[in-house]
């Protein structure tokens, strides 16, 4: 029987993480540019002193 013996080269770990950073800057470069393009609407601002509703419903 003949045994099949692959050899990886010093280098493939390394490109492979190379490749790995490459792909993850397109995602984010894709993802910021998406992003960009949402508007968001404005919330009304918030009291100077926040109430919880718990506090809010009981009566002292």
């Amino acid at each position: 029987m003949v045994q099949l013996t692959l050899v990886t080269p010093d280098w493939l770990p390394l490109a492979m993480a190379g490749g790995l950073l490459v792909l993850l800057g397109l995602l984010y470069w894709s993802l910021r540019h998406n992003l960009n393009r949402i508007e968001f609407e404005e919330e009304p601002e918030s009291p100077a002193t926040p109430v919880s509703p718990a506090e809010a419903s009981t009566d002292h």
